[in-house]
């Protein structure tokens, strides 16, 4: 978990210094270049700032998309529900992926850690459907009974083959897949993951409801 945790602050660091901090150096640079322009020819200002305005809500956007994934406000405001429908409608459906949902609107709020647990592996899920999958669907369906809370998330892309896989984690470790096993691991839960060639994939995990201590 320890390993997992540290490879997403690396991804997240990549993010900031490859992303958003190259966007701000641009944004300095075109500052400046601008004061200079503005100084020879002042008409030139209104389309300058103009410019420089745009470059600066993309930056903010950038940055606002750092922040949700990082932990997004619908998540403590209004559950694991409407954060789940969000993410996957505004990661899958940026892809060309169309979801689907079987999502229980009327669900009561769940434990802080089993909501925080099951976002967190399905978030992990649909960003490895957008990036490896190549679907065109994917199916998000949560059920919650007195005891427990099920969360299937299914895709119909290339799938992969889980003896392959194995082999290569040999050399490098599948720290997403780690890292939702082991989140579900620490609640006394069942995560499992089936797929095969050409057959996509599904993602399920199933935690128990009531008091939790690691």
């Amino acid at each position: 978990m320890i390993r997992a945790q540290e490879e997403e602050r690396r991804r997240i660091a990549r993010e900031l210094h490859d992303g958003i901090g190259q966007s701000i150096n641009a944004l300095v640079f075109g500052l400046n270049a601008s004061a200079l322009a503005i100084a020879q020819d002042a008409s030139q200002a209104p389309q300058l700032l103009a410019r420089l305005t745009a470059s600066a809500s993309d930056i903010v956007h950038e940055l606002q998309n750092v922040i949700y994934d990082l932990r997004p406000s619908l998540l403590d405001d209004l559950g694991l529900v409407m954060a789940l429908r969000w993410y996957a409608e505004e990661r899958l459906r940026n892809r060309g992926i169309d979801p689907v949902f079987d999502l229980p609107e009327d669900t009561l709020r769940l434990p802080e850690e089993v909501e925080t647990a099951l976002f967190r592996i399905g978030q992990e899920a649909i960003t490895n459907i957008c990036r490896h999958a190549q679907a065109t669907q994917a199916w998000i369906a949560l059920a919650v009974t007195p005891d427990r809370v099920h969360l299937t998330i299914r895709d119909n892309g290339v799938g992969f083959d889980r003896d392959a896989l194995k082999a290569a984690s040999q050399k490098r470790r599948p720290w997403g897949l780690l890292g939702m096993q082991e989140r579900a691991a620490l609640l006394r839960g069942h995560f499992s993951i089936d797929s095969g060639p050409g057959k996509g994939t599904i993602v399920q995990v199933s935690l128990p409801l009531g008091a939790h201590e690691p």
